[in-house]
């Protein structure tokens, strides 16, 4: 049996659930990765794209530690959904992570209306490589390349912010089976590797 695309209302309870872990975490309060985790339930490989992408976007993205922590996510995220793992898993250590910052929430108010309003873009189209098991294997290798080059080279400017925006581009196309958003996601990784390529020419002349 073919299976059925997202309502709209179901993408945006996908979005809601990521977005409200964040606007806790914005305004101080103290929640736990695993509890994100929890929330998002079994659709939350794409949610827990965006959220992970989110929080190297945000200013979160600047507190030294989080680009490789980040990273070490995404990678987690890439390697089971490259092996067809049915739902999220992270080591305890990542699980346990708690994030509070204050300090985000005014950016964290911009973004949630704006990301909100995406589920008017968002729809099922060019779905042979956003859903299914080429849907996943796609974003596999878009989170484990992302978090490949974010645990090392997460201290290069602006990288972890581009490679971020790609995690939430391609999360929220997986979320909504929208192969268009897809492509879109996987494009932002040619900026991202003008500017690893940059910095390695600065290092070596």
């Amino acid at each position: 049996m073919a299976r059925a695309h997202p309502t709209p209302a179901e993408i945006e309870d996908a979005l809601h659930a990521t977005l409200a872990a964040l606007e806790e975490i914005a305004h101080g309060g103290r929640v736990t990765v695993g509890e994100m985790i929890a929330r998002l339930g079994g659709r939350a490989y794409g949610p827990l794209m965006v959220l992970l992408g989110l929080l190297v976007v945000l200013p979160t993205g600047m507190i030294p530690g989080v680009p490789a922590l980040v990273g070490l996510g995404a990678l987690a995220l890439g390697l089971q959904m490259l092996t067809a793992h049915p739902s999220p898993w992270l080591p305890r250590r990542l699980r346990e992570i708690e994030l509070g910052e204050q300090r985000v929430a005014r950016m964290v108010a911009r973004w949630l209306p704006r990301l909100m309003q995406i589920r008017r873009v968002l729809r099922p189209r060019m779905t042979l490589i956003a859903e299914g098991a080429i849907g996943r294997q796609i974003a596999g290798l878009a989170a484990g390349l992302a978090g490949l080059i974010m645990v090392p080279l997460g201290f290069i400017p602006f990288l972890p912010f581009v490679l971020g925006l790609a995690l939430v581009i391609i999360g929220l196309a997986l979320a909504a089976r929208d192969g268009l958003a897809m492509l879109a996601g996987c494009a932002v990784f040619v900026p991202a590797g003008w500017i690893l390529l940059g910095r390695l020419l600065m290092l070596i002349g």
